[in-house]
């Protein structure tokens, strides 16, 4: 939960800035993001040799909001 308070701000920017995405569906895909992170476990793969923690995190969400894409251009 900790994790959350303190990145959500992050996360919901990035996504507003580097995405491109309005203020509903960047709010959607924020929660979203950490409900999966929560349920499959993503922080138990995360190595502070490897990168920082909101390196980390970008890549988590820059994977997701590809594959969140490519499931809407399949549905169209």
């Amino acid at each position: 939960g900790r994790i959350i308070e303190i990145y959500r701000p992050a996360v919901y920017r990035y996504l507003r800035l580097h995405w491109r995405k309005e203020v509903e569906e960047a709010a959607d895909l924020t929660q979203s993001f950490f409900l999966v992170v929560l349920e499959k476990e993503f922080l138990a793969d995360f190595d502070p040799v490897r990168a920082r923690f909101w390196t980390f995190l970008r890549l988590c969400l820059d994977r997701y909001v590809g594959k969140v894409q490519q499931a809407a251009a399949r549905i169209k």
